[in-house]
């Protein structure tokens, strides 16, 4: 189908036009197929929008592309406005999968094996179709293997030959389309739709159900009951029944599914063109980034030319308000071409305001209770200051105190996906503004920079709008519409107080400067400038009553109702009221969410105190273990956090799903650490509570491994099986409990050791932006934020015992300098076996190992283990190279190694860079004895924090993981929305 009706649309006149000007549509002729990569589909996209004006006029919101691959809609992921705004015509219309309706069209799968349809069409009358119902196809997706399981070879009715058959049988395979629909639809047979999610073909001009008969898939088992009923009449004698009647409008309905060539009305093709033509009828009016049917409000506004040239160009305004600074009778004054312009906008329905100052427009009687979806500033100025000049630095200062009262009042009137809009000089000494940064300071973040030309805006006159010169224009060169969008996270999590984790340069890790600069780059979040010592200059918490707090102790998002609550409780600590008075009136004035949350500011404050303690070892005393010595970045602070964590931390499990995909996992094997973590949280233990209220944390239980074996395809491109149940569990939960949404995931958390754990969790968009994400795959390149996310040890117990596995010889009695065996998969692997396989016997490096050679004795043989990355960054060698007491060499891209906000593993490991791999030997070979022994001792130390015990231990791998989570759960601060303000 894809081929033909590029084909036509090369040769049909109709339709078709030369004239780009004259176009309502335009299509993009890429055919959507594997072999395209993205750079293919961004490179068209990219050079379409460069030398024609059509796709920048409407962000692509009048073009549409075509495609019936599967991976038809994947390949419009690469490029956002086709994604968002064009027209996608899909055999694959799946709404599961981010199909629209309102704007994408499905069109029918046609298996043309010849390029013919003779041969195909027609059928013998109702009287001679002796079968009931027809499937004949592959094993693929789980409806097929349902329907093979309940039918195959089960009942005589269920025959292969269409033609004789009454219904038709057409599930979903891997994707929701089938080209059954149609090979039925020729043999004149009645379709018998089973498929979840599929907006069937021209469903907008055809009424499916006169013609169809559309079975539920948990309906599969009684297929044969609903189709007997269809046939109940005939057999009753009763005249003009159901089955005649489909039988005929099916044959009715043929000829919209034909593909002739030439095309001829109303066969397939000119039934996908009204498609087009139907979405292209519900688009709004575009001028530039602007269209008809967004609420617009213009501010700054000079002669009102810009919102003259839009209302124009909608048609009408009434979407639109217009202000300005000044009163109508002085803009007259300055603007003699305003008079024309205020006419225009008035008739075409635009509300015009005067006196409207960006510094409290939000509290303007008229614009205090709008919201908007674009808001438009352009080309901010505060002023001329004579005898100053624009590169002055006060000058400057002036002009971004404009802009940023601007975005401060702007960001409390846009809707939840609304933007404000900056046009802007990018020249010297304009640059010097630093836009991106001012909005930052308000929640807002940088979203596109497009280049302004300002023939895209008909009759706008950029005036000058103050001093003696006000009515003239000023050059535009090298200027830009700079969009910025409220931050998610501080839309979402405005109440939340986000304590990043840094105790110190000695502690933090990552550093936090690249933990910010992670999250400005992958999520948006954008923080105030904090220092990693900031953090320790005072041992209570930071107030203020702004939302962003600024100074040296600056860096956390702060709501007000928080910061009263911080105020309040650190009072009652410092009171000298007796402790029954102060626990008295906390129960009178707090709720148990928020006793819960002061708990946590002591908490926070006394790991901050403990943090400034730079010894070696901690100072508390433990009868089981004091952590000390440069494994810890800090071991004070690790050992009082994890004291408090023992005190304070609480997790309730959902009850919510069923075994094995939920509530159990894997106990052996590589993904050993998800399926213990699991079972221990199933079984009593000091951290588990029944009570939700009294829960610091939620933890989902569901197990990705065992999602993978139970629902998982093999051999199929997608994992939307998995998606959905993940969905799905969130949808109960969220339901049922008011913890989820009151802070949207944010003190809930996943494990997962599976490669496909990230993947998983981003099918919801609030469990992977917000929720901690315990990860074996802690992959910064693929979304893992270590901000919020948590590493976790790969561990690859092949008996589920660590019996045999721990313990080593000593370093004089290891010949080798260093080992590696393992297989061939991922380009760092690739790197290692072209480099040192079979060439060196200091560095031994195997793809696999000779038949009378252990695995675990070549472990204990060797000073160094290397621990590549293969096709996902974690590695099981990791664990193994600290059980066998060897020093660990990490050679991985974008790894967040286990427990590194604790650990300094660089007093443990050596990392080396991929691009380092032919110098391993001269880096290892450059560690002096004296050096490899402490490393080694280190090792034999910090194992004690990677051993899966059967029944645990304190400070063990368990351990460790729950207090990943709970430092994680220290960084924010959950508000409850139902409490009265």
């Amino acid at each position: 189908m894809e081929r033909i009706f590029m084909s036509l649309m090369e040769t049909d006149t109709q339709f078709r036009t030369q004239d780009v000007g004259e176009a309502h549509h335009l299509f993009d002729p890429i055919i959507r197929h594997k072999a395209i990569l993205r750079r293919t589909v961004f490179d068209h996209a990219h050079i379409i929008s460069h030398k024609h004006p059509y796709w920048n006029r409407s962000l692509g919101a009048d073009h549409f592309m075509l495609s019936c691959h599967d991976w038809g809609p994947r390949a419009t992921w690469y490029v956002p406005q086709p994604y968002y705004n064009s027209i996608r015509v899909l055999c694959k219309a799946n709404t599961s999968e981010h199909f629209n309706p309102k704007k994408d069209a499905s069109v029918p799968e046609i298996n043309l094996i010849t390029g013919e349809i003779t041969y195909l069409t027609g059928g013998l009358p109702p009287s001679n179709r002796t079968i009931l119902a027809l499937f004949a196809g592959g094993l693929h997706g789980k409806i097929w293997p349902a329907l093979l399981q309940h039918w195959k070879e089960r009942d005589k009715d269920v025959q292969d030959t269409l033609k004789k058959s009454r219904f038709c049988i057409c599930p979903g395979g891997h994707e929701v389309a089938s080209p059954r629909i149609v090979e039925v639809t020729y043999a004149e047979c009645v379709p018998g739709l089973i498929s979840q999610h599929h907006v069937l073909p021209f469903s907008d001009v055809l009424n499916w159900e006169s013609f169809s008969v559309q079975v539920p898939v948990s309906e599969i088992p009684s297929l044969k009951n609903i189709l007997m009923e269809c046939l109940k009449k005939i057999l009753m004698g009763v005249s003009q029944d159901r089955y005649f009647r489909m039988y005929e409008q099916v044959k009715m309905v043929q000829r919209h599914f034909v593909v002739n060539n030439p095309s001829v009305r109303y066969d397939a093709f000119n039934m996908i063109i009204p498609s087009i033509w139907l979405r292209r009828l519900n688009k709004a009016k575009w001028k530039a980034h602007y269209n008809s049917k967004q609420k617009i409000l213009l501010v700054g506004e000079g002669n009102f030319s810009f919102s003259a040239c839009l209302a124009t160009a909608f048609g009408s305004a009434t979407n639109m308000v217009a202000t300005s600074l000044y009163s109508e009778r002085n803009l007259r004054k300055k603007h003699g071409s305003s008079e024309a312009n205020l006419q225009l906008l008035k008739s075409k329905g635009c509300l015009v305001l005067h006196g409207v100052n960006v510094h409290d427009m939000n509290r303007h009687p008229t614009l205090s209770q709008m919201k908007f979806d674009i808001i438009i500033f352009n080309f901010p100025h505060a002023g001329f200051f004579h005898p100053f000049k624009e590169n002055d630095n006060k000058v400057i200062k002036r002009h971004k105190h404009l802009v940023k009262a601007f975005f401060k009042s702007a960001r409390e009137m846009l809707d939840e996906d609304g933007e404000v809009h900056v046009t802007h000089r990018n020249d010297h000494p304009y640059k010097q503004w630093n836009l991106e940064e001012l909005a930052r300071e308000s929640g807002l973040i940088l979203k596109e920079t497009v280049e302004f030309s300002k023939k895209d805006f008909p009759g706008y006159e950029n005036k000058r709008g103050s001093g003696s010169k006000s009515d003239q224009t000023f050059p535009l060169k090298d200027c830009y519409t700079f969009k910025f969008s409220i931050e998610k996270n501080y839309n979402q999590l405005m109440w939340t107080l986000v304590f990043v984790f840094a105790l110190g340069p000695n502690i933090a890790s990552p550093t936090l400067s690249s933990l910010l600069q992670w999250q400005v780059r992958f999520s948006g979040c954008s923080y105030s400038s904090l220092a990693s010592s900031s953090v320790l200059e005072s041992s209570t918490p930071p107030a203020s009553s702004s939302n962003i707090v600024n100074g040296s102790s600056s860096g956390f998002f702060v709501a007000n109702e928080s910061i009263q609550l911080v105020q309040e409780q650190e009072k009652l600590k410092h009171s000298n009221e007796s402790d029954e008075e102060v626990r008295t009136d906390a129960v009178k004035k707090y709720n148990k969410l928020e006793r819960v949350e002061a708990s946590l500011v002591r908490a926070r404050s006394s790991i901050r105190e403990a943090a400034l303690v730079r010894n070696l070892t901690s100072v508390h005393q433990d009868p089981d273990y004091v952590p000390q010595g440069p494994i810890y970045r800090n071991a004070n602070a690790f050992h009082r956090s994890y004291l408090l964590m023992e005190k304070l931390f609480k997790i309730y499990v959902y009850e919510e799903g069923e075994p094995p995909m939920f509530h159990d996992g894997p106990c052996k094997s590589i993904y050993s650490t998800e399926g213990r973590f699991i079972h221990e949280m199933e079984r009593s233990n000091m951290y588990k509570t029944k009570d939700p209220e009294k829960a610091l944390v939620y933890f989902l239980p569901f197990s990705v491994v065992m999602m993978v074996e139970h629902l998982y395809v093999p051999g199929a491109h997608e994992i939307n099986a998995i998606g959905r149940s993940i969905v799905d569990y969130i949808s109960i939960i969220s339901h049922k409990y008011p913890f989820w949404n009151r802070s949207l995931g944010a003190d809930h958390f996943m494990l997962s050791c599976h490669d496909w754990g990230p993947r998983s969790s981003s099918f919801v968009p609030h469990l992977f932006r917000n929720s901690i994400r315990v990860l074996c795959n802690a992959n910064t390149s693929e979304g893992f934020n270590p901000v919020k996310d948590a590493s976790l040890p790969e561990i690859n117990l092949l008996t589920g015992e660590v019996t045999g596995l721990i313990g080593g010889p000593s370093p004089s009695r290891r010949s080798i300098l260093a080992f590696f065996a393992g297989r061939l998969h991922g380009h760092i692997r690739h790197l290692l076996l072209d480099n040192w396989k079979n060439k060196d016997q200091d560095v031994q490096v195997y793809d696999k190992l000779p038949n009378n050679v252990s695995y675990n004795s070549m472990l204990r043989k060797s000073k160094f283990c290397l621990c590549p990355s293969g096709y996902e960054v974690a590695s099981p060698r990791v664990v193994e190279a600290i059980y066998s007491e060897c020093v660990p060499v990490l050679i991985s891209d974008s790894f967040v190694p286990p427990f590194s906000d604790v650990l300094n593993w660089n007093a443990f490991s050596v990392q080396i860079d991929v691009k380092d791999i032919p110098k391993i030997k001269e880096i290892l070979k450059g560690i002096s004895q004296r050096q490899y022994l402490r490393m080694q001792r280190r090792v034999k130390q910090v194992q004690r924090h990677f051993v899966a015990n059967q029944s645990l231990k304190r400070f063990d791998v368990f351990h460790m993981t729950v207090h990943s989570v709970w430092l994680r759960r220290l960084n924010i601060h959950i508000r409850d929305f139902e409490r009265p303000s």
